[in-house]
């Protein structure tokens, strides 16, 4: 900002961003104040920015002035590599009107800065000054947004820019039409207005219900420096209409000549207009929640939830005599109603009534706080709170207000009956269930665990609770099924045959906000994906509660290769019968993890539980032992086999099995472990068989 007839200075600053230096040609800066041929002396009214003189540190620029002053120029000049150089201007600032403040911009074009260097563009830049001689006049609303009837708080500032103080000021600002004049204190608000303390004292010559804000400021004071103005805040209310429709946006402006001084001579040559303030019909709602949130709130069947109500008073006087009525909703299976104990509350007064075990909320003769600040600041709330409970269901819930509004000039309206927001409340069955299977996949013939979890999501127990689960085609119960339960009461399987395509317990119970799981095996053949699903209605408690979702799991077909074997034995040859060679038995995985892996070598010709014993034996001594996760090695003394069990793998691990064995026959033999021995939950096995031979030779004498 500047005073009108005063000189003050500009910089530009010209930056080079490249390694290398520019040099200048010329740089036109023309007009400075945007607008060219405005004419006249420096400092005159009417001439604008004019230029009186220019320096640069630019070495080796030239500045001048262009057209007495309207531009600069500047002639030569380096801007070094990596670094700017500037152009100070200095001017004469004057207003083009008498008492009109102007902002002057001025506009440096692109390319305006001509350099020696090819394809370098100097980028538009602008900055602006506002020149005003004596008087400038602002105006502010507040707030933005006020109900019909309702007090915005208006500010006019009046500056100073000349050097001598002025008296005697009188503002007459002409409230848009609808608004009326608010003084005094009422219903406990001041609306009384104020001024700048160092400006004197300030006459109110308006009264209240009046059409226009008027008033006298004793001083104005001078600026303190060219560019600083004395300045005076006036602060005054007035009243939106009150039957303003919704959403009508209203601006306060002050005409030229409103603003004076000297007997009213001398005045503001320009109108100023206030920010606007929007007109929002709805002074009273309410927010209806669950549980404090407002997304939709869901709870086992029988648990207590928080129905609250904010209500909600952008007016400037509290809201009085306010009521509410609140229905619950049924949803065809029950209704909801209060809990015990019902643990009702409010902040808004009045009387609630919200009895347990009935089925509405009721507020009478309540009150709504005043929004804040005169109804310039914070609306006003207030709260009411009520347990409720409910069945399985789904709740929405809305409720009725009205009340009583006091417009700022203190009459009063009625607020008709409106609704609340919907909020929604849904109530799921206590008896909930999950499924899973272990493993999560198998090859064909494999067999997997299946684990079904009960829970019981509310406070009571569940009794009687039953269990049918149809298995998918291609999944029939295992051998054995090993069926069991952790649940309480009496849990029984009514059907849990080898084979079956499904399964049924019958008798257990669950406790309050307890689970408990129903365990049992499988086996799946096939070349896909089984889903096994449990439908609607196939779980179910006494008291008709049923699961009301279906539970689903998926056991994978995981297709792989299966588990390769080989066998050693060493030494391979004996000297005779009883002699001892260790018997290696090496398991190597495939694609997939197996579980409870388990092979028996038997010593047969063919390597067949039934075959004809082929001579070998395990040694006296057997030294049996294995490097197999998890796996037990049975080798008894003299026995006929070795077996392995219990064996976890992992994708493509290796381990090996252990143990001396002998013979009891001379001559070569042959130890098979057949196709298809080894045995996993996966289904995998050995899809080639392992062999090794040993030898025993002839007991021979030799006579000296």
């Amino acid at each position: 900002m500047l005073s009108s007839g005063q000189s003050d200075t500009f910089t530009i600053t010209l930056n080079n961003d490249s390694n290398s230096a520019l040099t200048i040609t010329t740089f036109d800066d023309n007009p400075i104040d945007g607008t060219a041929g405005i004419g006249g002396g420096a400092g005159v009214l009417g001439s604008g920015l004019v230029a009186t003189g220019v320096a640069s540190t630019c070495a080796g620029a030239v500045g001048s002035l262009l057209n007495a002053g309207d531009g600069i120029r500047i002639t030569g000049g380096v801007i070094p590599a990596n670094n700017s150089c500037t152009v100070t201007v200095n001017f004469t600032a004057a207003a083009q009107v008498t008492q009109v403040p102007i902002t002057y911009t001025n506009t440096i074009a692109e390319d305006a800065v001509n350099v020696t260097t090819p394809n370098v563009v100097s980028q538009t830049r602008s900055a602006t000054v506002l020149v005003a001689d004596e008087l400038r006049v602002l105006k502010t609303a507040n707030p933005s947004i006020a109900a019909p009837g309702n007090p915005v708080n208006y500010v006019i500032t009046v500056q100073n820019f000349s050097n001598s103080v002025i008296n005697a000021v009188t503002i007459n600002d002409v409230l848009p039409v609808g608004f009326t004049y608010l003084t005094g204190v009422i219903a406990g608000n001041d609306f009384n207005p104020t001024l700048t303390a160092a400006c004197g004292v300030l006459t109110e010559t308006s009264v209240l219900g009046d059409v226009a804000a008027q008033f006298s400021v004793a001083t104005l004071p001078a600026r303190t420096a060219i560019g600083s103005p004395g300045a005076c805040d006036i602060s005054f209310w007035a009243m939106l209409d009150p039957l303003a429709a919704d959403g009508v946006a209203t601006a306060n402006t002050i005409d030229a000549g409103q603003v004076c001084y000297n007997a009213g001579t001398t005045c503001n040559g320009s109108g100023v207009s206030s920010g606007t303030t929007t007109a929002e019909t709805t002074v009273f709602s309410a927010t209806k929640r669950f549980n404090n949130t407002s997304s939709t709130v869901t709870l086992p069947e029988g648990t207590i939830a928080t129905l609250s109500v904010t209500l909600t008073n952008i007016s400037a006087n509290p809201l009085t005599n306010v009521t509410l009525s609140d229905t619950f909703p049924s949803d065809g299976l029950g209704q909801l109603q209060v809990a015990t104990p019902a643990n009702a509350s409010t902040t808004c007064g009045g009387t609630v009534t919200a009895v347990a075990g009935t089925t509405s909320l009721a507020l009478t003769g309540g009150t709504v706080p005043a929004r804040a600040a005169n109804g310039t600041g914070a609306n006003g709330t207030c709260v009411i709170n009520v347990d409720v409970i409910g069945p399985a269901g789904t709740f929405d819930n809305v409720a009725q207000l009205a009340g009583t509004q006091t417009f700022a000039n203190g009459g009063t309206g009625n607020i008709t009956q409106f609704d609340t927001n919907t909020a929604r409340l849904v109530y799921l069955s206590s008896l909930l269930a999950n499924k899973s299977f272990n493993p999560t996949a198998v090859s064909s013939g494999g067999t997997s665990r299946v684990s079904i979890r009960l829970s019981n999501s509310g406070a009571v127990a569940l009794t009687n609770v039953s269990v049918t689960d149809p298995l998918p085609a291609g999944m029939v119960l295992a051998n054995p099924v090993n069926a069991a339960s952790t649940c309480a009461g009496s849990p029984v399987f009514t059907s849990a045959v080898v084979g079956a395509s499904s399964i049924t317990m019958q008798g257990a119970s669950i406790a309050g906000l307890g689970s408990c799981d129903v365990l049992f095996d499988v086996v799946a053949t096939g070349a896909g994906d089984w889903i096994n699903t449990i439908p609607v209605g196939n779980i179910t408690a006494d008291g008709g509660i049923i699961n009301t979702t279906a539970v689903t799991d998926t056991l994978l077909f995981q297709p792989g290769t299966g588990i390769s074997v080989g066998k050693t034995s060493n030494p391979s040859t004996l000297s005779f019968p009883g002699e001892t060679s260790q018997l290696t038995i090496t398991f190597t995985n495939g694609t997939n993890a197996v579980t409870n892996m388990a092979v028996t070598d038997y010593f047969t010709v063919d390597g067949t539980v039934g075959g004809a014993l082929n001579g070998m034996v395990v040694a006296v001594t057997p030294n049996a032992s294995t490097t197999c996760t998890g796996g037990t090695v049975t080798a008894v003394s003299g026995g006929t086999q070795v077996a392995l069990s219990n064996v976890s793998l992992a994708a493509s691990q290796a381990c090996t099995v252990t143990v001396d064995v002998s013979s009891t026959s001379i001559g070569g033999i042959t130890n098979f472990i057949p196709i298809g021995s080894i045995t996993s939950d996966q289904g995998s096995t050995n899809a080639g068989q392992a062999t090794t031979s040993l030898t025993v030779q002839s007991l021979s004498l030799i006579h000296i």
